[in-house]
């Protein structure tokens, strides 16, 4: 069970993509946690996708500091990365910014439950 330290700071994203750019989100969501993976604060960063529902993912992402998150956003890979995936989704891009904890629970291979505390 991955659990976020109160002083941590977590973030969920929910994306859609268009139904004819699903498989080219996934390969974008790969490149992007792979960088993010690798820059200073980040705790931890992985994508999980919907078995239910093709095109629909959710981002997890573990900083160790709000800081370090904003810090991320300000990098020009990052704000490329980010160009790209706005050209592959069917919405807006919808995320939450937790401060709390973050509780998240891998059963098996990209099966999830997410609980907020």
């Amino acid at each position: 069970m991955l659990k976020i330290k109160r002083s941590s700071f977590g973030v969920v994203a929910h994306l859609l993509a268009l139904p004819a750019k699903v498989d080219e989100l996934r390969k974008q969501l790969t490149e992007l946690t792979s960088l993010t993976q690798h820059e200073k604060g980040c705790i931890s960063c992985e994508w999980i996708e919907n078995e239910n529902n093709s095109g629909e993912f959710t981002l997890l992402e573990e900083w160790s500091s709000e800081e370090m998150h904003n810090i991320h956003f300000a990098t020009s890979p990052i704000r490329n990365a980010l160009q790209t995936l706005s050209n592959l989704l069917s919405s807006e891009l919808g995320s939450r910014q937790l401060i709390s904890q973050l509780n998240i629970v891998r059963y098996g291979a990209n099966s999830y439950y997410l609980g907020v505390c």
